[in-house]
């Protein structure tokens, strides 16, 4: 028996949703350390149409971004269990137990969004069948 593995693209676009609302951001995932230097380190410009999220990590670092950003700390169940606005650069998150994915948004997504505690956010790709989660 041959067995075919099929190596994810890193380069997919996933969709965010919030309490079942789909928004206008489109989420690229941050695999490891160069992921995050060619999207957030070399980015001169975040406007609220994109964003990042990393998957099973408690904390993040900001250390060389050049604007202030945003951040999600999600549990296994999808609910937000901390957030942080206006995080600024050259500084370390504190260390959130429990997070299954942390978001990256523009400055402002916190705010402009509603984002709070217990907050269900979601992230899905679109496949040909249809969405995948």
């Amino acid at each position: 028996m041959t067995w075919i593995i099929k190596r994810r693209d890193n380069n997919q676009t996933y969709y965010l949703e919030k309490n079942g609302e789909v928004l206008p951001i489109e989420l690229k995932r941050i695999k490891d350390w160069k992921g995050q230097i060619a999207e957030l380190i070399n980015r001169k410009t975040f406007d609220g149409t994109i964003g990042y999220f990393k998957y099973k990590t408690e904390g993040f670092s900001s250390f060389l971004i050049s604007m202030p950003i945003d951040l999600v700390f999600v549990d296994e169940n999808r609910f937000v269990i901390h957030f942080e606005s206006n995080f600024q650069q050259n500084k370390i998150s504190k260390v959130i137990k429990g997070t299954k994915f942390l978001y990256v948004f523009a400055n402002g997504f916190n705010k402009g969004f509603d984002i709070s505690k217990g907050t269900l956010i979601k992230h899905y790709r679109k496949i040909k069948k249809g969405w995948y989660e």
